[in-house]
């Protein structure tokens, strides 16, 4: 949007450029004027990849790479060279060091702001141990592709005690040692809303949607420093993220039928999930904005890359432990 600005192109009212959530620099409506000068976009993008260091998304780093030739053209070559390249120089070593040269991404994103999570594929395959599942099939499809549940979860388990699935930290919280354990960041600030895992997320199959769910339990939840530490939330807050896989128009893979529901462990928590007042609005205004960033009516993932050789039929096969993919050869 800033280079658009910076093209003179116009920018039709209803684009995104101009919803609220594109950038938190203005108010409700946000205007051309509104619209950051390039620099002032790159010094928040740097703000945010100071927050979260352990960035590894390809689909980002390929996004800010497609920047360069717009910035070349607009004289502000050097800007790429020394401000984005060192990100993407960034995302490439963190790439290196968990092995996800010829890795996919697993969840495009996780929430608003938060980290892609990327896996290698020798990260959960296991041709020692085959799955249960490994006989199952989907009948006369030409190319098939499952997932393992239980493996998936065991790499959930690994990402988490090694602090891959973390903002700051790895591993279990702890009371008796202050800003122990894998915090988790619901807000892409600072001073925003964050939590403590408590365990590994866990996907797993929902008979009642036919879908699959996302389990997050945290502790040791907080906001702040604001006005004092005033919004200190201290509760334990417990997410259920419900989605559908589905084959959508064009043959692309999505997650539709979004669901969430939140609880507060009993007991821990100085505010209300239901009552009055100023900061316990603030919080469950903070938390249903977050989660409803996640619920899109459809979200569409990244697509099998073009130099790939198949592409989603249509049919998939999911249950408990398992999701299955018909593929055929590309059209």
């Amino acid at each position: 949007c800033s280079i658009k600005k910076q093209q003179e192109v116009a920018i039709p009212q209803d684009h995104a450029c101009f919803e609220e959530e594109t950038y938190p620099f203005g108010g409700n409506s946000l205007s051309l004027r509104e619209i950051p000068r390039i620099e002032r976009t790159i010094e928040r993008l740097e703000e945010q990849l100071n927050l979260y260091q352990n960035v590894t998304s390809q689909s980002l780093s390929d996004r800010l790479a497609g920047f360069e030739s717009s910035l070349r053209a607009l004289g502000k070559g050097n800007l790429f060279d020394q401000r984005i390249q060192p990100i993407l120089d960034r995302i490439g070593l963190n790439q290196l060091q968990v092995g996800l040269q010829g890795g996919f991404e697993l969840l495009p994103e996780f929430g608003n702001g938060t980290p892609t999570v990327s896996v290698a594929m020798r990260d959960f395959c296991d041709t020692e141990n085959p799955s249960p599942f490994a006989g199952r099939s989907i009948n006369n499809c030409p190319v098939q592709a499952y997932l393992d549940l239980f493996e998936v979860n065991k790499l959930f388990n690994e990402m988490y005690r090694h602090g891959r699935f973390c903002h700051r930290g790895s591993g279990d919280y702890s009371e008796e040692i202050p800003g122990s354990g894998c915090l988790f960041r619901m807000e892409d600030d600072e001073d925003g809303m964050s939590c403590y895992l408590n365990g590994p997320p866990s996907l797993n199959y929902n008979e009642e949607s036919g879908g699959y769910k996302i389990i997050l339990r945290t502790r040791g939840c907080y906001r702040g420093p604001v006005v004092f530490n005033w919004f200190d939330v201290r509760g334990d807050l417990n997410f259920e993220i419900d989605y559908t896989p589905a084959v959508c128009e064009g043959n692309q893979f999505c997650l539709t039928n979004g669901v969430n529901d939140w609880s507060v462990t009993e007991g821990t928590a100085n505010f209300s999930r239901e009552g009055g007042g100023l900061f316990s609005s603030i919080v469950r205004r903070t938390i249903n904005k977050q989660l409803q960033t996640m619920l899109p009516s459809e979200m569409e993932l990244p697509s099998l890359p073009g130099a790939t050789p198949v592409e989603f039929e249509g049919r998939l096969d999911m249950g408990h432990g398992y999701f299955g993919a018909c593929l055929r050869p590309r059209q």
